[in-house]
């Protein structure tokens, strides 16, 4: 299966060897991640998927899912991973240090600056508003690392 993926490009996977089975419902009726995933996306009638390099696998999954159900797929953008320095991902699973909600504009400038976006430095005094305000007006995914 081929992915062109809006941020890395174009993505193949053999899906015998690299996919293989998944599970679209338990042996207790709960509907599978992927086959729901797939189809609230579809039926919300969502055009681009932007998410973490990680979920690239379900992606292929889950389109196998629209596939076969003849649904529109949407377009997906794969955003690189903040690793920590073990190059563990930074995530609650992982026991990241949460966000402090009390530099949330702190936070959101050294976030843009991590994707490529530069904000200028005078945006540290903004307000959250203010900050994406910037971003919606300055946002450029070909700016976007892919490592880091």
């Amino acid at each position: 299966m081929t992915l062109d993926d809006l941020g890395q490009g174009r993505i193949v996977r053999d899906i015998s060897r690299d996919i293989g089975d998944f599970i679209l419902r338990r042996a207790d009726g709960v509907i599978g991640y992927h086959l729901a995933c797939a189809m609230d996306e579809s039926h919300q009638r969502i055009t681009e998927v932007v998410r973490g390099a990680d979920l690239l696998a379900a992606t292929f999954c889950q389109r196998l899912v629209l596939d076969a159900l003849k649904q529109q797929a949407p377009a997906y953008r794969h955003l690189p991973v903040l690793l920590d320095t073990h190059g563990r991902k930074l995530s609650k699973q992982n026991h990241a240090s949460p966000i402090d909600p009390d530099r949330a504009t702190h936070n959101l400038h050294d976030d843009l600056k991590l994707l490529g976006q530069d904000p200028p430095a005078s945006m540290r005094a903004a307000t959250v508003a203010e900050l994406l305000d910037w971003a919606r007006l300055h946002w450029d995914p070909a700016r976007i690392p892919f490592a880091y």
